[in-house]
Order: C-alpha cells, then sequence, then structure tokens
C-alpha cells in the first residue's frame, strides 16, 4: 500500500480504524491493534510462544474482512513514521478520544517534546562522539514520546541512534507500553520496554526490541557494566563504612556491598551481582549499582533484609538465562 504522504497515511489509518467492528468499542479494537503489532514485530525476530497465541486469540475475533485491514493500519503506521521519530500513535489515541482520561492519561504533543529534549540533551551532544554509546532510562515512557523526541535530536546532529542509544522504558499501562515498544521498535531504536511499576520495581512483562535484539545489546551491557564495575566500588579511605554480604537466593549466590555513606551521611550505594555475572530477578546482567537513602535500608532492616525484599519484589518465578547475544 503506497501513500503519497504521511498525512494521507493518517487519513486512511483513521478512516480504516473506524470502520473495523463497528459494535466493538474503539478502545477494544485500538488495545488490539497495538498489542497485534507488538507481538509481529517481536515474533519476527525471536519467536515467543505466548505472544503467538496473544495474536492468534486477538484476531480470531475479528471477521475475516476486517482480519485484512490490521494489515493495512500497520502500513499507515510504517508511512506515517517514515519522516521523523514522533508518538503518532499517542497523538491518534488522542484524537479518537480513547485515551484514559479519568486517570489522567494524556500524552505529549511530538512538538514539545522535542523542545524538551533539545533542553536536556542539547549542550551533551559533541561529548557522545567520544563514547561507545549511552544509555537512558524512561520510568514512566507513555507511548516513547520523550525517548523518540531524543532519537530524533541525534539524528539531527549526525548519530545513529542504534549504535548510539540503549533506552530502558516502563509504563504501568501496558497499552502504553506496547505503543512505546511498537514504535521505537519501527525506528530501529535499541530497547528494553517493561510493563510494570517504577516505584515497586514490579515487572510483567519485558520486550526488547529488534534493534536489541539483533545488535547484540545484552552482550554490550554486560561488557560495560564489567568495566565499570571497579569505578563503582565504595570509597577505600578509612572512614568509610562498608560491609560485604553473601547470601543464596533459590540456589544462587549473591554478594551484597553496601556503604552507608556513600554520598554524605543521607545516601547510601549497593551494589548487587554475581561472581560469574548469570542474571538474577533484579538485573538482567548479573550486576546493579543501586544508590538509595540510608533511612530507607535501616527502615527495612539492614542491606540484606533490603535486598531480600526488593528481590521478592521483582522475581517473578521464571529462570534466567544469559542471552545468547
Amino acid at each position: 500500500m503506497a501513500f503519497a504522504d504521511p498525512r494521507e497515511a493518517r487519513e486512511v489509518f483513521l478512516r480504516s480504524f473506524k470502520q473495523i467492528a463497528p459494535g466493538r468499542h474503539r478502545y477494544e479494537v485500538w488495545r488490539d491493534f497495538v498489542c497485534m503489532a507488538a507481538c509481529s514485530l517481536h515474533n519476527g525476530i525471536q519467536k515467543d510462544q505466548r505472544r503467538e497465541h496473544e495474536y492468534l486469540e486477538i484476531i480470531g475475533r475479528y471477521q475475516p474482512q476486517e482480519q485484512l485491514v490490521f494489515p493495512e493500519l500497520m502500513a499507515c503506521l510504517v508511512t506515517m513514521l517514515d519522516d521523523d521519530p514522533r508518538d503518532v500513535l499517542g497523538s491518534i489515541y488522542m484524537e479518537l478520544e480513547t485515551a484514559n482520561k479519568d486517570i489522567g492519561q494524556f500524552f505529549t504533543p511530538p512538538e514539545l517534546s522535542e523542545v524538551m529534549a533539545r533542553l536536556t540533551f542539547g549542550e551533551h551532544l559533541d561529548a557522545l562522539k567520544a563514547r561507545r554509546f549511552i544509555t537512558v532510562q524512561e520510568p514512566a515512557c507513555g507511548a516513547g514520546g520523550m525517548v523518540l523526541a531524543l532519537v530524533k535530536v541525534l539524528i539531527d546532529a549526525g548519530h545513529n541512534p542504534a549504535e548510539k542509544l540503549w533506552v530502558q522504558c516502563i509504563d504501568v499501562d501496558r497499552l502504553a507500553a506496547l505503543m512505546c515498544y511498537v514504535q521505537l521498535a519501527l525506528w530501529n531504536v535499541p530497547a528494553e520496554v517493561i510493563v510494570g511499576n517504577t516505584l515497586t520495581l514490579e515487572m510483567r512483562e519485558v520486550w526488547h526490541t529488534p534493534a536489541h535484539l539483533l545488535g547484540g545489546w545484552s552482550s554490550k551491557l554486560r561488557q560495560r557494566v564489567d568495566a565499570q564495575i571497579k569505578l563503582a566500588e565504595p570509597p577505600t579511605n578509612e572512614s568509610a563504612d562498608f560491609s560485604e554480604h553473601i547470601i543464596d537466593w533459590h540456589g544462587q549466590n549473591l554478594t551484597i556491598r553496601f556503604c552507608p555513606a556513600w554520598l554524605g551521611e543521607e545516601t547510601a550505594h549497593l551494589e548487587i551481582l554475581t561472581e560469574d555475572r548469570t542474571p538474577h530477578p533484579i538485573s538482567d546482567t548479573g550486576y546493579k549499582s543501586h544508590f538509595v537513602q540510608l533511612q530507607q535500608v535501616e527502615e527495612a532492616g539492614g542491606p540484606v533484609a533490603y535486598v531480600l525484599a526488593w528481590l521478592r519484589v521483582a522475581d517473578d518465578g521464571k529462570p534466567r538465562q544469559l542471552s545468547l547475544f
């Protein structure tokens, strides 16, 4: 399906979307489109049977003629995203008035996201030339508008985001997180998109974009962590109060390093690591560096109790294996 320009693609998208399954609520159809798009993009690179089952279960709800419209919507989306990295899905979602305004769910306009990205990262772009890559975390990513704005800023400065950027995006709303995943995947951004709660450390689902999988980013991130571990070791001066504990977590030995006064008397530092860098519930690289208020650790009952509580929250009961990359 060919379009004269992104504007025409948007018009076709809106017209086609409104015609699908008129008896269904528009939110339900939108959710189904986004979920199927995410499953298709992921399983095109790395087959996941659960996501395949979800795709088949969703598409089975629609009549054969309606099923044919979803690939057309995907073609429209690709064209709409073609000119610039920008939050197209969030914009359409708001235009269709399917966003959940009752819980304050609004998506930042792309123009504002770009202004914020340039103000935040503009003066640091020259320094990026001397660095292998940078990592960014978006704790409430929505549809990925801020990340896409950063991608645009990087491209305008002559950088290739597929080589220079890795992103971790988190959102408590599954639909928003998958909208983010779809758009980052189509813009070839290496990313880990988590459906979960940043505040409670809950992780319900983890989605890796094709650029992450094909670019070997699991290996790149482990190498970077290994190179930085010495830099993260607690101060060695005599006044430093530093303790080390080894615990058994479901048969896996974890080392907990704790410095209660890393930055003054209130900010403590924790390291949680496995000797051979096998993943654990808190980190897919086997190493976690974490700054925390000392009071929080003390209220939890000390560093070991704090980490055990964190592990229990993060653990989904699934075995963790090293990536093939």
